[in-house]
């Protein structure tokens, strides 16, 4: 069949249309095709470049550890740690430097909510610090033709200075054992913060969250003073050893848990002995001073009031006890004629001081008893008429706390109807305390003397026949926790110029001489120590009364290297940094500190703020402020003088000064670098010049400032952690 041409050419162009438009639909679809691909091409590439400036920022962290690493080199001497107080200020801001050369406006980095992550008192000082400068980082394997994948740019911000926000404040100043203890000067209703960050707003992980939170508390709506996190290591630098030592915790020596009553038997003074020696005190190197010691402070913590054990004599131990404080031997010689018979009268007395000097001690002096036990005055070739024994009934105590009682022991007489040759004559006492309810010795005196008519009477001739002398001998204790030798110029003062003090107190003590107490309070704990500055109330050498271990300058014989070391710490954050550059800081620390002089004494009133600030003064002026550093608590007793404390008003002496540094040591710490590290992170090629991704973040980083210690590869270097790290939208 032959069609009709006119039909034939109508299909063709039906079939012409019908193709186009599959075709233009098939375009259609290879187009969106090729942009969905092209779209996702892009939107993996800008994942993959979001994702690579985020890995930059991870690099960026650690190239500002590295720097201040590098930074603190630098600046610190050889076997120096910490910045002083020039140096800190000089250094504080670290921008990145070693790039490219081409730097990133800082006022850019801290726009927006960059600022927020620091604290309000350095962010002026963080727009007028320099730049940072770009640094590219090099992805390619070592060797090989550099492949950049970004550039870094970061400002590495110390704030080692700041108070730990969350854990200061709320708590009731006393012995300094907890660090809600520190005072939060910039908080105006201390109360309604603490309640409202314990029971609502949790804790603080930025110091946005501290403004933001808290700012209506904050005097101005403004966080100078606190930071939201601090980290102080529990190990401490040992000066001695020249590393990182472990506190010695005491508790470790003590069987059992009931630290408020410990039997000495439970008590392993052997570890004492040892951790006297791992401090570095100066009588480390002795070990019959060290045995002396440590059994001091086994008496400090048992709960007797046996002192040394017993162990009499050469102890320098002390229990709450009334301890010989004064002696006084009398004898008066008369003649008596009867029936024409001339009879030699001698009577003989003893009379005891004893000094109870303890102030809030659970023992009462009238739980005790003193007895003369006996007093025998003979020649020294035996003669009947002349010899003989006075041994008394023992006396209760009627003593009074804090004060003195004297004992007459015996009067007796004795006649002979020869003249007594006293020429030839010697004496022996010996006195005891003790304890009523147990029998057991608390304190003991034995002592002879070899020339009864010279040291009696000063002379060898005793009186002729009519007359009636009286010959005394009197001796006062200088420390009577050191009165055990009779002999000894130390311990027992005594001079033809001396009169007798019974009932007062002696005559030129060294209690107010150079290093000494400066008071005469005394005090046991009985007990565990609540603060490891409670040490200090403990002699140390037998040699040296009213001399206790030292917490500040002048100290010597570096005994403040024993409190330190004893110091086991009960936390590793919150603490105030000695090293801190702001004195309101410091001050923080004895605010309300009470002002007394022993642990348990009523405070006689307690630190002002502005004294408070007085101290971190004298502190800061003493220390960073003139360029040295505190490794440890211990750069204290070198460093920061009693006396320039003692000056403050309400202070008021040294001893006074020691007290408030004990009730202060639990709130105090060194080792802490906090830093705030504010970073940009551009995926960038150089030669394009084109930023695909940029990520920007704030770090929260600590570095410890000591080294580390061992002999491997981190030997030398300091160790560090990221706190937090918040990404910024800007």
């Amino acid at each position: 069949m032959v069609r009709d041409r006119k039909t034939q050419s109508s299909d063709e162009g039906i079939a012409l249309v019908i193709v186009l438009g599959i075709l233009s639909i098939l375009l259609i679809l290879g187009v969106a095709f090729a942009t969905a691909l092209r779209t996702e091409e892009l939107a993996t590439r800008n994942s993959v470049d979001s994702i690579r400036a985020r890995q930059l920022i991870d690099v960026a962290v650690p190239r500002a550890l590295e720097a201040i690493d590098r930074d603190r080199d630098n600046v610190l001497g050889d076997g120096d740690f910490f910045m002083t107080y020039s140096q800190a200020t000089a250094n504080r801001i670290l921008p990145s430097s070693g790039g490219t050369g081409d730097t990133f406006p800082i006022s850019n980095l801290m726009s927006g909510t960059a600022s927020r992550y620091l604290p309000r008192g350095v962010t002026n000082e963080v727009l007028t610090a320099d730049d940072p400068e770009w640094i590219l980082i090099d992805s390619s394997p070592a060797g090989s033709i550099p492949a950049f994948t970004g550039r870094i740019a970061y400002v590495a911000v110390d704030v080692s200075d700041y108070i730990d926000g969350n854990l200061a404040g709320g708590w009731t100043r006393d012995f300094g054992t907890n660090v809600g203890e520190i005072a939060l000067l910039d908080v105006q209703d201390l109360s309604s913060f603490t309640n409202l960050r314990k029971s609502v707003w949790g804790e603080f992980d930025t110091h946005a969250d501290i403004e933001m939170l808290a700012g209506s508390f904050l005097d101005g709506g403004e966080n100078y003073l606190m930071q939201p996190f601090s980290y102080f290591p529990s190990n401490y630098w040992n000066a001695v050893e020249g590393r990182e030592t472990e506190h010695f915790d005491i508790r470790s020596a003590i069987a059992g848990s009931n630290y408020n009553s410990i039997d000495k038997d439970d008590i392993n003074q052997g570890m004492i002995e040892q951790a006297i020696e791992d401090s570095g005190i100066g009588l480390s190197d002795d070990p019959a001073r060290r045995r002396r010691l440590a059994a001091n402070i086994v008496d400090y913590l048992d709960n007797d009031n046996v002192p040394g054990n017993g162990q009499f004599p050469a102890s320098i131990c002390t229990e709450a006890v009334p301890m010989v404080n004064e002696v006084r031997l009398a004898n008066q010689l008369r003649t008596q004629v009867s029936g024409g018979q001339t009879n030699w009268i001698s009577r003989m007395r003893v009379d005891v001081e004893l000094w109870f000097p303890f102030v809030g001690v659970n023992t009462s002096p009238n739980e005790f008893r003193v007895e003369l036990r006996g007093l025998l005055v003979g020649p020294m070739s035996p003669t009947p008429d002349l010899n003989f024994l006075i041994q008394n009934e023992p006396l209760t105590l009627g003593i009074s706390a804090n004060g003195f009682d004297v004992y007459s022991l015996e009067v007796v007489e004795k006649t002979t109807q020869t003249k007594p040759n006293f020429s030839q004559a010697r004496g022996a006492v010996e006195i005891a305390v003790l304890e009523n309810s147990t029998g057991d010795l608390v304190d003991h005196l034995y002592f002879e003397v070899d020339n009864w008519a010279e040291e009696m009477f000063e002379e060898s001739i005793p009186p002729t026949e009519g007359n009636v002398v009286i010959g005394d001998i009197d001796k006062q204790a200088d420390d009577p926790r050191l009165n055990w030798n009779w002999t000894d110029p130390v311990q027992w003062r005594s001079s033809e110029f001396m009169t007798h003090t019974l009932g007062e107190t002696n005559d030129n003590l060294t209690v107010w001489g150079a290093g000494a107490d400066g008071h005469e309070a005394m005090y046991v704990r009985n007990g565990l120590y609540r603060s490891p500055g409670e040490l200090g109330q403990l002699l140390f050498d037998e040699l040296r009364p009213w001399q206790t271990i030292r917490l500040l300058a002048p100290d010597p014989d570096s005994t403040a290297r024993l409190v330190e070391h004893f110091a086991a710490s009960t936390g590793e954050r919150g603490y105030v940094n000695l090293n801190t550059g702001d004195t309101d800081v410091l001050a923080s620390a004895f605010v309300d500190s009470p002002v007394r002089r022993v642990p348990d004494d009523l405070p006689s009133s307690t630190i002002s703020i502005a004294d408070a600030r007085n101290i971190a003064s004298a502190i800061f002026t003493q220390g960073v402020g003139a360029g040295f550093e505190f490794k440890s608590r211990a750069d204290l007793g070198q460093l920061v003088l009693a006396a320039d404390l003692g000056s403050i008003s309400s202070i008021g002496n040294d001893a006074v000064a020691e007290s408030v540094i004990s009730d202060a040591y639990g709130l105090l710490g060194t080792r802490q670098n906090m830093f705030v590290v504010l970073a940009i992170a551009q995926v960038y090629a150089p030669k394009l010049k084109i930023v695909t991704a940029e990520r920007r973040a704030a770090v929260r980083v600590w570095r410890d400032p000591l080294p580390n210690n061992g002999d491997d590869a981190a030997e030398g270097r300091h160790s560090a952690f990221v706190r937090n790290l918040v990404w910024l939208n800007e």
